[in-house]
């Protein structure tokens, strides 16, 4: 599974992250949240940030005490609260910024597709959010890259 971000659909309403804080700490508090709007007002950009659930994780591989690993079930890679001690090793080495951290608790936090039905897709009202299977995912990169490609084209015609 991968959870798909369509940042052309997001608002910045912030629901996917209440709705994550509030399912994993029980409480409505973005900080929480397994997920991050970055949101640039001025130029109307919003763009949730989420783990990309990578094939080869360097988060996995970094942690010292192999806190960090792939649920066999949902795919997810998850963060083991009981054997995380809060070196933030993970979120130094996540290139996509996909780690959380929560300070109460001194533990790193991460998307784990809230055991396979992701809460944050439930409650975003514009659609942005989706799960989909790796060949959907090859489709949709396919297909983006030969419209630009036909915009390049196009452009050189001019």
């Amino acid at each position: 599974m991968f959870l798909f971000i369509n940042p052309e659909k997001c608002t910045g309403c912030g629901l996917c992250e209440l709705a994550c804080s509030f399912q994993h700490e029980n409480i409505f508090a973005p900080s929480l949240a397994r997920i991050s709007v970055l949101r640039r007002y001025k130029q109307g950009v919003f763009i949730p940030i989420n783990c990309a659930q990578c094939e080869d994780p360097i988060c996995e591989t970094t942690c010292p005490l192999g806190a960090i690993s792939r649920n066999l079930e949902t795919g997810a890679l998850e963060v083991n609260d009981d054997k995380c001690q809060g070196c933030k090793m993970c979120l130094l080495v996540c290139p996509l910024g996909g780690m959380g951290f929560n300070k109460k608790k001194v533990i790193a936090i991460k998307c784990d597709f809230c055991g396979g039905e992701p809460e944050c897709i439930k409650f975003c009202p514009t659609g942005a959010l989706e799960i989909i299977e790796d060949e959907q995912m090859v489709r949709i990169k396919k297909k983006k890259s030969l419209k630009r490609m036909a915009e390049v084209l196009a452009s050189l015609a001019e």
